[in-house]
């Protein structure tokens, strides 16, 4: 758990996910829960999201998220915007 510099928002970083916890709702940053929609050989009780090697930042200003998987590129968002950026590393062990 990170918490804002404003004490007014949290960030939660777990193997099941990465979330934006504001005041009046919660918003999963990571995974993207669309890639999940069209799995309908599976049922949604055993459908798991889980990933490992998670690491979330907040920057000072309240202004960006900073977050990563093992299973992800290297993303920002800017949360006035409400815009995910990836950041692309120069290389990498995934495919």
């Amino acid at each position: 758990m990170v918490p804002f510099a404003n004490g007014q928002s949290l960030l939660l970083v777990s193997s099941g996910g990465t979330f934006l916890v504001e005041q009046e709702h919660v918003t999963l940053l990571h995974p993207d829960p669309a890639i999940y929609e069209d799995d309908e050989d599976e049922d949604e009780e055993d459908r798991y999201i889980g990933d490992a090697m998670t690491h979330g930042a907040v920057s000072p200003d309240n202004r960006w998220i900073a977050f990563v998987s093992q299973c992800s590129d290297h993303l920002l968002f800017n949360i006035k915007e409400r815009v995910v950026h990836e950041i692309v590393p120069v290389s990498s062990y995934r495919s």
